[in-house]
């Protein structure tokens, strides 16, 4: 599974989806947590910008979490320069998309941008999330 940026940051900053986001995590036991160095990097910056000093334990938290960082190779930058034509995604996250694209992985995010993708799962408060 695929985590966007906005879940990490919602998780770091204890907002009000944090419920959704670790029922959702629970739901899918199964699942081996992976994201994208371009994401982490976005994650830290959110965070700094909202508190000097609040991107410190992202490490730690990933960690604890059992996130797998990604790479970025050519397909993959491929996969994310096209993402931008097609999609209304942002820099990162077209990263997210490329990367739960290339994989066959669900992507779990808060942002309802990836709702017009064509990503096969996108787990996301405003959609069901499946059984796994």
């Amino acid at each position: 599974m695929i985590l966007d940026t906005s879940v990490v940051v919602a998780l770091a900053s204890d907002e009000p989806a944090c419920g959704w986001i670790r029922q959702t995590l629970d739901a899918h036991p199964r699942e081996h947590l992976r994201m994208s160095w371009v994401n982490i990097a976005e994650a830290g910056m959110v965070l700094e910008r909202a508190a000097a000093g609040a991107s410190a334990q992202l490490e730690a938290a990933l960690a604890a979490l059992g996130v797998e960082p990604l790479e970025a190779d050519f397909p993959l930058l491929q996969a994310a320069i096209a993402a931008r034509s097609r999609f209304p995604l942002n820099f990162g996250d077209c990263f997210a998309y490329a990367h739960a694209q290339l994989r066959g992985e669900a992507l779990l995010t808060l942002d309802a941008d990836f709702l017009a993708t064509d990503l096969p799962v996108v787990l996301h408060p405003k959609r069901r999330a499946p059984r796994a």
